[in-house]
C-alpha cells in the first residue's frame, strides 16, 4: 500500500509547476494582541505564538507576521512534501532582547537565530534581527528578515530534522532566506540571482573567489559533526557551510524533473525512520562529491560565481 501511495504522490506533485513566487495578502498581516503577561507581550497569528521580550510597533508587527506566515503558505506551494511542522500546539517565535536571554532560552552564542528542536520554538536576538533602531539614516532601521525565514522553516520541517543530514535542512532554508524579498514576498523567477548574490554576502570581500566548503566534507556531517565544525570557524568560514548547502539545494530544486524525483523519494524515505539508531536515507553519497564540484563550479562561473571548494 505504501509503494502504491508514493507512486501517486510523485505522479501528484511532477504534475505541478514550481511557483513564479508569492506575495502576502492582508489576512497575513492579521494578529491578535494578548497583552503582556509573566514579562512578555504575547501575540498570535494562524500558524504560530509570538512572544517577545520588547514591546513590538503595530507597523513592525505587520510586517513581521506577513513574513512568519508566508513561510507556512510557500512551503506548501513548493511541489515537494517539504512541510511538516510539529504537530503538536501552535509553535512559538521567541524574541529575545539580548545574547544572556537568547543563550538561556537554548540559543547558540554568536548566532543571530535558531530554532530549537525541543521546543520547537524559533529564537530570535533582536539585536542581530532589527540592528540599530536610533539608526539617523533617512531609510530607517532595515529588519533582516531573512534571519527569520531561515529559522521558520526549519521550524516549518520539523519533522525531518532528526531524519536528514544537516546539509539537506540548512540548504533547504538557505533557499527560501535566498528567495525571501521584504515583508512575505518570495520570487522563484530569478533564481539564479538570488543564490549568488546570498553567496556573495557570505563571502570574505577581503579573499578572492566565493570559498565554500568541500562537499565530501559537508556530505558527512551528522548535526554533531555539523555543529562541532561550526565551533572551530569564525564569521565566514561559519558561512561555508551554508553557502555549500545552498548550492546543493539549488543543484536538486532546479536541476530538471529528474533531481526534484530524486529529492521526493529521500523525503518519502526520511519520513519512514522512526529510530535514531536507524541508518539515515542519503540524496548524495560522498563518492560523487567531486564530479558534482566540477559541475557548479562550471554552471555558476558565467553566473557571476568564483567558486573554490576548501
Amino acid at each position: 500500500m505504501r509503494a502504491i501511495l508514493s507512486i501517486l504522490l510523485v505522479g501528484l506533485l511532477q504534475g505541478q509547476e514550481w511557483p513564479r513566487g508569492f506575495k502576502p495578502g492582508p489576512s497575513q498581516g492579521k494578529y491578535q494582541d494578548l497583552g503582556v503577561k509573566d514579562g512578555l507581550h504575547h501575540y498570535r497569528t494562524k500558524h504560530y505564538r509570538i512572544d517577545s521580550e520588547l514591546a513590538l510597533k503595530p507597523s513592525l508587527l505587520q510586517k513581521f507576521t506577513q513574513s512568519a506566515e508566508s513561510v507556512a503558505i510557500v512551503l506548501e506551494k513548493i511541489p515537494l512534501p517539504l512541510s511538516a511542522p510539529p504537530k503538536a500546539d501552535l509553535p512559538r517565535i521567541l524574541i529575545c532582547a539580548d545574547e544572556e536571554s537568547f543563550i538561556k532560552a537554548g540559543g547558540t552564542r554568536g548566532a543571530a537565530g535558531f530554532y530549537n528542536g525541543r521546543s520547537k520554538a524559533v529564537l530570535l536576538l533582536w539585536s542581530q534581527f532589527y540592528p540599530d533602531p536610533n539608526s539617523r539614516s533617512r531609510l530607517g532601521p532595515k529588519a533582516d528578515y531573512s534571519i527569520l525565514v531561515h529559522e521558520l522553516a526549519h521550524l516549518q520541517m520539523h519533522e525531518f530534522l532528526w531524519r536528514t543530514r544537516p546539509w539537506f535542512f540548512e540548504g533547504v532554508a538557505e533557499y527560501f532566506a535566498a528567495t525571501h524579498g521584504n515583508s512575505g514576498t518570495f520570487d522563484f523567477t530569478k533564481i539564479e540571482q538570488k543564490v549568488r548574490d546570498r553567496i556573495k554576502k557570505h563571502s570574505d570581500p577581503q579573499i578572492p573567489g566565493n570559498r565554500v566548503i568541500k562537499l565530501s566534507t559537508l556530505l558527512n556531517l551528522d548535526w554533531r559533526g555539523w555543529n562541532q565544525l561550526v565551533a572551530k570557524r569564525e564569521n565566514y568560514e561559519v558561512m561555508e557551510l551554508y553557502s555549500s548547502s545552498l548550492l546543493l539545494t539549488h543543484f536538486y530544486f532546479h536541476g530538471g524533473e529528474k533531481r526534484r524525483t530524486e529529492v521526493l523519494n529521500f523525503l518519502e524515505t526520511a519520513k519512514k525512520v522512526r529510530d535514531h539508531r536507524e541508518e539515515l536515507p542519503r540524496l548524495l553519497l560522498a563518492e560523487q562529491a567531486g564530479v558534482i564540484e566540477a559541475k557548479l563550479v562550471k554552471y555558476w562561473a558565467p553566473k557571476g560565481l568564483k567558486l573554490q571548494f576548501q
